[in-house]
């Protein structure tokens, strides 16, 4: 299916945002618009302790889906990001936006250290050019504001982290709901234009082995996951070692067993409260309570 059918199918983030809130007797809490337009989505009150903003997938064309929403009610979510897509909005663009989020948490009084994000596919990609940002700064991009104490934690969901693969499970794994052409052909138009030199933002398992040093100044805690039957597996599973080795960072790995591309979110696709859930939905809502009740 080509992507222009999938975003009239989907909708827009603000629809399924609202449907999704109205649903569940929610308050609709939008702030912005902010950086080209771009909104903030709030899941309950507004808060200035212990944050969860976060980035939702999509090849970076698809807007927010409303099974996700019910995953991250599901671990507490409380902050969610509405981003301009592609094509119409390329690179840097989704960045710019994240970091104008980000800096209007910090206006707003949150700390560093009580901001967590979290991520899924190509919005897990979007934090990872985040972290980019902020070691390697790019002008006009910003923070404004400097961030002067670690993040509180990150968790990347099935993470995109190379474009062109040529992995074993990349090439082998064919029950996964990527489809092997089809990724890699968004993966090469969203790298269209992109300069050699800020390669390493959008693919960062790109990057040189010294790109990421120094990241354990910027967050301490990670929380990265991967599906053993998803196609990206043999890539998460590399670039996650490289950021525990050259990155200092305390990088916990899970791979699930039977589990493809954003496992855990095909519990919710036909309902709110799911009576069974899948194996990698109580390790992140364990993982997430450590990290929202640490000071």
């Amino acid at each position: 299916m080509h992507y222009r059918q999938i975003k009239t199918i989907s909708g827009s983030t603000a629809a399924v945002y609202s449907r999704w809130v109205k649903r569940h007797g929610l308050p609709e809490t939008v702030e912005g618009p902010f950086v080209d337009d771009s909104l903030l989505y709030w899941i309950g009150p507004k808060r200035t302790e212990k944050v969860v903003l976060y980035v939702h997938g999509g090849a970076f064309f698809a807007p927010l889906q409303d099974c996700s929403l019910s995953f991250w009610n599901h671990v507490r979510e409380d902050l969610g990001k509405s981003w301009r897509l592609y094509p119409e909005f390329t690179f840097p663009t989704q960045l710019h936006q994240l970091v104008v989020a980000f800096d209007h948490l910090l206006a707003s009084g949150v700390k560093p250290s009580d901001i967590h994000l979290v991520g899924d596919s190509s919005g897990a990609n979007l934090i990872l050019q985040f972290l980019s940002q902020l070691l390697h700064p790019m002008e006009k991009i910003g923070p404004v504001q400097s961030v002067k104490a670690p993040l509180g934690s990150l968790y990347l969901m099935s993470p995109w982290v190379r474009f062109q693969s040529e992995s074993v499970s990349f090439t082998s794994n064919t029950e996964d709901i990527v489809n092997e052409v089809t990724v890699t052909a968004w993966g090469k138009q969203y790298a269209e234009g992109v300069p050699d030199s800020r390669r390493p933002y959008i693919e960062p398992a790109t990057a040189g082995p010294t790109w990421f040093s120094g990241l354990g100044f910027v967050v301490k805690q990670m929380l990265v996951s991967a599906g053993v039957d998803e196609r990206f597996k043999d890539d998460i599973v590399a670039f996650a070692e490289v950021l525990r080795e050259k990155g200092g960072v305390d990088v916990r790995l899970e791979l699930q067993k039977g589990g493809v591309h954003n496992d855990a979110y095909f519990d919710y696709l036909t309902t709110d409260k799911p009576s069974k859930i899948g194996s990698l939905t109580p390790i992140v809502v364990q993982w997430m309570k450590e990290q929202l009740t640490t000071d």
